[in-house]
């Protein structure tokens, strides 16, 4: 009750402040005022329309109940529109007298296919989405969509369309998803799509983890914040998602696994718009430890399913350091414009618990947007964001030196050692800081309608720091340690395109377009370690006695240039044929320049005369295309290692290099339709797809012969992705006070090494992941138990290909009803099937010959008891060191989760007319079903590397309840 209070209070005194200081306020009547409401075809309200009217340059948003209010309106006629994504353009005329009052209603006919929705990804410039012969995916990000509820983009993107996955990571604090979009195409290279911010390009792969120089990576944090979760869910108002080459040509050679575009929010026309959001929330643990043995008795029927220390099995033991985190945000923006110049600011705090006692995650970001008309045919928008985050995470995966490996490895049923556990936690630091500024600025020229030019100049920057420490005396390191690294990358890009527009007849027309690509990506990283500290206190990495530091930049350029044509028919038939050339500075001095052409056409057969209405609407779509992925900076050049000898200088074979190493290629054909029916009550999207990758990077061993150099990366692969992807929408229910829709997003994947140079070739991509001539990429491997319940000796099979890491089936169902008073309920939620994943913290656990393993409590017993002749040859082979066979820790990791649950209430009550508020309350990863077979940890919970994923010992991502109060004033 005091928090509604509190929000209505604020809600009043900004809404009083905003009539104070606007002109265009409730009681400024210099002119006449404008009402009415909007409602979609079943007669339910809609929010968040735009109503504008353009020769004014006056305009506002609907509230959630529909209604709108635009005041101090010049007396006469105007027009007056209506415009929402998703649904038709209407317009009416309306005459407005002095100091009178004017009711216009609108009711807006749903678009299922939105084939006049204006997109840019993929494209020389804006085109209408019917001139595409690709798949573009669009997430609309208005106030009417369930996803509002999102605190990090991994949530926006997940479950959103076929063919887009989200691989969440694990549960530690600023842990960042992995993106994959049709799988993976690369051994060698990332796999992470490009990203485009407001037509800036930005980093895309994770930041590095927060592990010390001088150790391996298993003395790291196993946290991999991503560059994506940098952009507040707030400032965006909508995200283009495309695939594959067929629609990424003109981005190039580091565009073959797709590209996603992200728009942030713009000035509106008319009066400010102020926007404030209150978000507080929990997060809750997920169980990840094991609930029963290998035989399949429950493990709460065991004295050994719970700790000296009070923990649980069900969560590894750790949860006496585990807690119910808090989460707060608060975000406040205004839009508006004040002819020239519209205007969007933005900022956001937010200071998060994580489920662990000592993780951290807080920050707070700013974005301003403005738009500047300079002249009748020149105008400039610039657009800046900063991110400021600190994490601090315990140290979970594979590192020895905290909690969560210990709980594997060593085992904390009993305390092994007197303060060690509290040590783990308390008595270290993992802690990153990163600072992240993306600014770019475009400027349009178009001297007349027929030509458009636009140059865009971009910069990202992120500078992260990261510490981690082991404080003096501490029980597994008593001299203490202290690691520093400090990673900066920068970004300059630089876009420019002009197209003219040539109408050649009446029915035929045509846009050539033509343009260039600059993209400078910068690395610096310096690194510092220092252990073995005289005593207590404050340690300092110079008062080490032994240290260590080092040092490497690198910077890569790529250049191209590209030219595209769209021929145009009476509207319905397009034809659009392009190319790219490029060059990059990581090529090889011999290799030269990339050519990727582009062909698509798209066909609205809908638009004849000769279709029947009751048919509805139908386009058909076809798409051919390529595009590169470049190697790494110094993949292609040979390299040497300083190595000190003797008290001198000296140094060592790094990298042979390969003066005609070049970009791997894919090519990509794309069929596909979208059709609507019943009024545009029913909507599907098909989608076939064929990518094959050539001159695939692959290592190649260099003979003794030269010198002891390792292998090199030639161009010798090719690997084939292909598959299905279907998107289905229906609304089942549509009348005045109820509408209820119901779909699902489907994906296949049929993925193949078809070449390795080698028809012999089995290459490793993880210790289970290998990339196998006719497999999936990558295939697990590893030893099956043929007769896993029979009671005797094990009977393996050596060398068993299980299947793909990689799931080659997704479903995303979703739903939505909305009520009567503009309650809305909706679900998201997403099975993924037919892979597999090791178990890498189980199977080490064994492997040291722990015997706190939990699905071995059972065999335990009886090994304790002699009675090793009654065990099954599950049991022996994974719970007795005698016949241990450490390769069979692998799972189907076929999985269902509900990924979202949430209830928007409209609150209009609390705010003058006019204005508008509600609340929306969502629950995360409420629920998670796996296979019996799977035994322990999260199927999504942790990234190995670019290609394969498996399981160490991780939370897994937490259960997330959220209340956001939002108020526009």
């Amino acid at each position: 009750m005091r928090f509604v209070l509190v929000c209505r209070t604020l809600a009043v005194l900004i809404a009083g402040a905003m009539m104070a200081q606007s002109p265009s306020g409730l009681h400024a009547q210099a002119g006449g005022t404008i009402t009415g409401q909007v409602v979609d075809d079943g007669l339910a309200s809609l929010g968040s329309v735009q109503i504008t009217l353009p020769e004014l340059g006056l305009g506002g948003l609907t509230r959630l109940d529909g209604r709108y209010l635009l005041v101090n309106i010049p007396a006469g006629v105007h027009e007056i529109q209506a415009e929402r994504i998703g649904y038709r353009v209407a317009t009416q005329e309306v005459t407005v007298t002095s100091g009178g009052t004017s009711v216009v209603d609108f009711q807006l006919s749903t678009e299922a296919l939105a084939l006049d929705e204006i997109v840019v990804t993929g494209t020389a410039g804006e085109v209408r989405k019917r001139e595409l012969g690709n798949s573009l995916a669009t997430i609309d990000l208005t106030e009417n969509t369930a996803i509002v509820a999102a605190r990090t983009m991994d949530d926006l993107l997940s479950a959103q369309t076929p063919g887009l996955t989200v691989t969440l990571g694990s549960g530690q604090v600023g842990d960042g998803g992995g993106i994959r979009l049709r799988g993976n195409s690369s051994r060698a290279l990332s796999n992470q799509p490009l990203v485009y911010v407001d037509g800036v390009r930005v980093r895309s792969d994770p930041y590095p983890m927060n592990t010390p120089i001088a150790e391996p990576r298993y003395f790291g944090t196993y946290a991999a914040p991503t560059p994506l979760n940098d952009i507040n869910p707030n400032d965006i108002e909508r995200i283009e998602v495309i695939k594959g080459p067929a629609a990424t040509t003109l981005y190039g050679a580091e565009a073959a696994t797709g590209v996603i575009q992200i728009f942030t929010k713009r000035g509106t026309a008319g009066r400010p718009v102020v926007e404030a959001t209150v978000e507080t929330g929990v997060v809750m643990k997920s169980r990840f430890g094991p609930n029963k043995t290998l035989r399949g008795t429950p493990l709460s029927d065991f004295s050994e399913s719970t700790s000296v220390a009070g923990g649980n099995i069900e969560y590894q033991y750790l949860d006496p350091w585990m807690r119910n985190g808090l989460q707060q945000k608060y975000s406040l923006s205004v839009r508006g414009s004040s002819s020239p110049v519209t205007y969007f600011l933005s900022g956001q705090f937010e200071d998060d618990e994580g489920i662990f006692v000592t993780e951290i995650d807080k920050g707070y970001s700013l974005r301003a947007n403005v738009g500047v008309q300079l002249t009748d045919y020149l105008d400039l928008s610039l657009n800046t964001g900063f991110n400021h985050k600190q994490l601090g995470n315990v140290g979970c995966g594979d590192n020895v030196e905290a909690i969560c490996a210990w709980s594997m490895y060593e085992g904390i049923r009993n305390d092994p050692k007197e303060g060690l556990l509290d040590a783990l936690v308390f008595d270290r630091a993992d802690d990153t800081f990163i600072d992240r500024l993306v600014t770019g600025g475009t400027l349009r020229f178009e001297p007349f309608p027929e030509l458009t030019s636009k140059v865009t100049v971009g910069y990202d920057r992120a500078d992260i720091f990261g510490a981690t420490a082991l404080d003096f005396g501490h029980p597994l390191r008593a001299g203490g340690k202290r690691g520093t690294l400090n990673t900066l990358y920068e970004l300059v890009t630089i876009d420019q395109v002009s197209t003219y527009s040539l109408d050649v007849t009446g029915d035929f027309s045509a846009d050539l377009s033509a343009g260039f690509q600059t993209v400078t990506k910068s690395f610096h990283q310096v690194g510092a370690f220092s252990q073995f500290f005289s005593g207590p206190g404050e340690a300092t990495l110079s008062s080490g006695a032994s240290t260590i530091a080092e040092e490497e930049k690198s910077r890569v350029i790529t250049g191209g240039a590209f030219g595209q044509a769209v021929f145009k028919l009476r509207d319905r038939f397009f034809l659009t044929a392009g190319v790219r050339f490029d060059g990059n500075s990581a090529f090889g001095q011999d290799f030269g320049w990339a050519a990727y052409p582009k062909l698509s056409g798209s066909y609205v057969i809908s638009d004849e005369d000769f279709w029947s209405e009751s048919l509805g609407s139908l386009r058909l779509r076809a798409a051919w295309g390529k595009a590169g992925r470049a190697p790494g900076a110094f993949d292609a050049t040979r390299t040497w290692n300083p190595a000190p000898w003797a008290g001198q200088g000296s140094f060592d074979v790094g990298t042979p290099g390969n003066a005609e190493l070049g970009p791997e290629t894919t090519t990509e054909i794309e069929l596909g339709f979208e059709s609507s029916l019943l009024s545009d009550r029913f909507a599907l999207d098909f989608t076939y797809f064929q990518q094959t990758t050539t001159d695939a990077l692959f290592p190649v061993t260099q003979p003794p012969s030269m010198g002891g150099w390792p292998g090199r990366l030639e161009n010798i692969g090719e690997v084939e992705n292909k598959g299905l992807e279907l998107s289905v929408n229906a609304t089942l229910i549509q009348t005045a006070s109820l509408t209820w829709d119901v779909g699902a997003a489907v994906s296949t994947l049929n993925s193949k090494a078809v070449d390795l140079g080698n028809p012999d070739a089995n290459l490793g991509a993880s210790s289970a992941g290998r990339v196998i001539t006719g497999e999936p990429v990558p295939v697990i491997r590893g030893n099956l138990i043929l007769n896993p319940d029979a009671i005797g000796p094990a009977e393996i099979e050596r060398n068993h290909l299980f299947g793909p890491n990689y799931p080659p089936l997704v479903v995303a169902p979703h739903t939505s009803l909305s009520l009567p008073g503009g309650i809305t309920f909706s679900a998201r939620g997403e099975y993924r099937g037919g892979h597999w994943i090791r178990n890498e913290g189980g199977r080490w656990a064994m492997l040291i010959g722990t015997t706190q393993y939990g699905p071995c409590i059972e065999a335990q017993r009886m090994i304790d008891a002699g009675q090793i002749d009654q065990m099954t040859a599950l049991e022996r082979a994974t719970c007795w060191q005698e016949e241990l066979d450490a390769l069979t820790f692998i799972y189907p990791a076929d999985f269902f989760r509900l990924r979202e649950l949430s209830a928007r209430i409209p609150l209009d009550f609390l705010v003058p007319e006019s204005y508008s508020a509600s609340l929306t309350l969502s629950a995360g990863n409420l629920y998670r079903w796996t296979k019996d077979e799977f035994r322990e940890f999260d199927p999504e919970q942790q990234r190995d590397n670019e290609i394969t994923t498996q399981m160490w010992a991780q939370p897994s991502p937490p259960r997330i309840f959220t209340s956001s109060l939002r108020i526009r004033l």
